[in-house]
């Protein structure tokens, strides 16, 4: 009796033995497990997060070529801009020196027909100086005119240099929005997200974003 009992016990401790063994062992798998799904989840977070800075930085390099190539373009408009200005300004003294010396020349001729027609009768003076006077203003007329008239060019060429190009001026050309695969504009952020949607659908994308030119337009690019 007393070795079936011993007998018994042994195979009880056993059994309890076992069963702790395998429910130990359900339970460090279920830890593995979970242990890999939070690691796997934390991977993927990881990777969206370094796709996203990726993107960010290809979007701030290609702004950052639009405005290098705009302030270049500026730089071009205003050495183009300084070069009109200097030839209309050499046109404008040529046109002075001309006016001063035919005013001279004319001067110079009337003092030599009064030197001459000292010796006529004073009817015949009078006449003369009456048809230099006429003469005199003639010419002041039109250097008159023909200075008006470069000032007005001049007035034309500064409103047209002075007119915007760019859409912060209102101007047409715009900061942000028109690089690779970058769709716009909108007045609204809805706006430009339906449409974005609406892109993506048409053409199987997976990725978009919506961002604001400094004019205050909005614009999406898909990929």
């Amino acid at each position: 009796m007393k070795k079936k009992h011993i007998l018994i016990i042994v195979i009880v401790i056993l059994v309890i033995f076992i069963i702790f063994n395998c429910g130990l062992y359900f339970y460090l798998n279920k830890i593995k497990k979970s242990n890999e799904s939070d690691s796997l989840a934390v991977t993927s977070t990881e990777e969206l997060e370094e796709n996203e800075i990726q993107e960010e930085q290809e979007t701030e390099d290609i702004i950052d070529d639009d405005l290098s190539n705009i302030i270049e373009e500026n730089e071009q408009s205003e050495i183009s801009e300084n070069e009109q200005s200097q030839e209309t300004q050499t046109t404008t003294t040529n046109e002075k020196t001309q006016i001063t010396s035919s005013t001279n020349s004319s001067s110079s001729s009337n003092n030599k027909k009064s030197n001459s027609s000292e010796t006529k009768a004073t009817t015949q003076q009078s006449e003369q100086t009456t048809v230099s006077l006429n003469e005199n203003n003639k010419q002041t007329n039109e250097s008159k005119n023909s200075e008006q008239n470069t000032q007005t060019s001049q007035n034309t060429t500064k409103q047209e240099s002075t007119t915007s190009i760019y859409c912060v001026d209102g101007g047409k050309i715009h900061l942000a929005g028109d690089g690779a695969d970058e769709h716009g504009y909108y007045n609204s952020f809805e706006q430009a997200d339906e449409k974005a949607k609406e892109y993506m659908k048409e053409y199987d994308l997976f990725h978009y974003k919506v961002s604001q030119c400094p004019c205050g337009l909005y614009y999406f690019q898909a990929r």
